[in-house]
């Protein structure tokens, strides 16, 4: 067993298994550490993004969204870019 304080918890999104939910912040770290502790974006900046549809590609458009950055995606056309763009 292990004791973690509630604060760090989050409720599981409907559907979602453990281990896609197990799985989601290691794409997500990685696309933090490339963008923030190797590039250092910031809201001035324009972000390209090619292969936004997978993993690391979709984590990267939403954390350069959600730090202001001008986002361009280049990857597959149809329901796949679709949901990039949908997400920054």
């Amino acid at each position: 067993n292990a004791a973690v304080p509630e604060k760090y918890l989050l409720s599981l999104p409907e559907g979602t298994d453990f281990v896609t939910a197990a799985a989601a912040p290691l794409f997500f770290q990685t696309a933090w550490r490339m963008l923030t502790t190797r590039v250092g974006i910031d809201q001035s900046d324009s972000v390209l993004v090619l292969g936004p549809s997978g993993a690391v590609g979709h984590a990267c458009v939403q954390i350069a969204a959600d730090e202001g950055c001008d986002v361009f995606e280049r990857g597959v056309v149809g329901p796949e870019l679709d949901l990039a763009r949908d997400c920054g």
